[in-house]
């Protein structure tokens, strides 16, 4: 009974907040922006690497807008599997109209 209840209670937290989130619009390029380009790509960066706890941001290029993708270089220090810090380059892009990063990959 008291599992039954806290099902209901969860369930219904869960159709709130699905219902919030699909309120919210879409982003844009004003609300993406550049500094939104950069943040993506750190995010997608970190998905991808050994030790993501460890990434520090050491640069990026500023984010170019072109045929509705934005296109960003980001170098970042992170440990490797061995625990040494290692520094890495890493390209996005990131499509304006839904701020999905639909490409992230390591140059170096």
């Amino acid at each position: 009974m008291i599992a039954a209840v806290a099902f209901a209670a969860l369930g219904g937290i869960g159709v709130f907040v699905a219902s919030v989130m699909a309120s919210r619009p879409a982003p844009t390029r004003a609300a993406l922006g550049p500094s939104g380009v950069v943040t993506r790509c750190e995010r997608a960066v970190a998905e991808r690497l050994v030790s993501p706890g460890s990434m520090r941001r050491v640069g990026a290029s500023t984010p170019a807008l072109e045929r509705g993708s934005w296109s960003v270089v980001v170098e970042v220090d992170s440990q490797n599997a061995f625990g040494a810090l290692l520094r890495s380059r890493w390209g996005c892009r990131v499509d304006d109209a839904t701020g999905v990063v639909t490409d992230a990959r390591q140059l170096d």
